[in-house]
């Protein structure tokens, strides 16, 4: 599933990876969601935050990729647990089925780091893609 914006920075989010157009040098946020509500078009507009990993750069000097795998390692990026407080080599939260998650942080061309993808996996495993672009006021 490929997502746009209306500034054109694209990104491509399969149950593998998160890809852009140009690099993630940024990385993103992922999380793990209890949703209480969902509005008309089925996006989470009430949830609870059940646990936090963020992808950043290994200090090597490389440049973030433009894709960046949730189950494979890389020598540029790492993950960071927000409940351990400890870096891995794989996003450290296991995806599972009927649940939601939420990947956050994603840059527009704007510079605004203002793009969320809500994730939901059903009963079935398969992956449903719920864009959701914020309005900010700058």
């Amino acid at each position: 599933m490929i997502l746009f914006s209306c500034f054109q920075k694209g990104y491509n989010v399969t149950s593998e990876y998160v890809e852009s157009i140009t690099s993630l040098e940024n990385g993103f946020l992922f999380y793990s969601i209890n949703v209480d509500s969902v509005n008309r078009d089925s996006v989470p507009i009430v949830y609870s935050v059940l646990r936090k990993s963020s992808v950043d750069p290994r200090d090597t000097g490389s440049l973030m990729p433009k894709r960046i795998y949730f189950h494979i390692k890389s020598d540029a990026y790492r993950w960071f647990d927000f409940e351990s407080f400890e870096m891995y080599d794989t996003l450290p939260i296991r995806m599972e089925s009927n649940k939601w998650y939420l990947i956050s942080g994603l840059m527009g061309n704007n510079g605004m780091p203002n793009h969320q993808i809500f994730i939901f996996i059903t009963t079935r495993g398969a992956y449903k893609f719920y864009y959701y672009n914020k309005i900010t006021n700058w």
